[in-house]
């Protein structure tokens, strides 16, 4: 499970999207869209990202794998 705060890289098709901090999982409801996605701090530029959950996979890191 993650928690907030949680160190991640996020993938899409084997390739790496970015790394950053794990802020949450946005439902439907939130969204007001038929998916669900997750919302997420990209450390290269600390810009926040909504990104479908149905299109990525995500790792859980140790602030040592940077």
């Amino acid at each position: 499970m993650f928690r907030l705060g949680d160190y991640i890289r996020v993938y899409s098709a084997g390739n790496t999207i970015g790394t950053g901090i794990f802020l949450k999982f946005a439902t439907e409801e939130e969204l007001l869209a038929p998916t669900s996605a997750l919302v997420w701090l990209d450390e290269s530029d600390l810009s926040m990202h909504v990104t479908d959950l149905a299109t990525i996979n995500i790792q859980k890191l140790n602030y040592s794998n940077k």
